[in-house]
């Protein structure tokens, strides 16, 4: 017998510039129970970081404009505030 799992309340930040890849990764990760926010590239999730989202996992691509994976996680991991998530 199979437990159901039960899904965080917090969001899951889906980190994708590319638009059909988010709305896949958007669309399956609903299906499964999860709510999801969307952020374009790396500025754009910190910005809704700071803004006062608190997800409960971050889903980052590595490749985008402006702010790429690896400059988001520099960042994060040098915030006490998201170097948790």
């Amino acid at each position: 017998m199979m437990m159901q799992q039960t899904k965080p309340t917090e969001p899951v930040l889906l980190v994708e510039d590319t638009e059909d890849s988010r709305e896949v990764m958007e669309a399956l990760l609903e299906m499964e129970g999860y709510r999801v926010v969307c952020a374009t590239d790396g500025r754009d999730a910190l910005d809704k970081l700071e803004s006062g989202l608190q997800p409960c996992r971050i889903l980052l691509d590595v490749s985008m404009p402006r702010m790429n994976g690896i400059e988001f996680r520099r960042v994060q991991a040098a915030d006490e505030r998201f170097r948790e998530i």
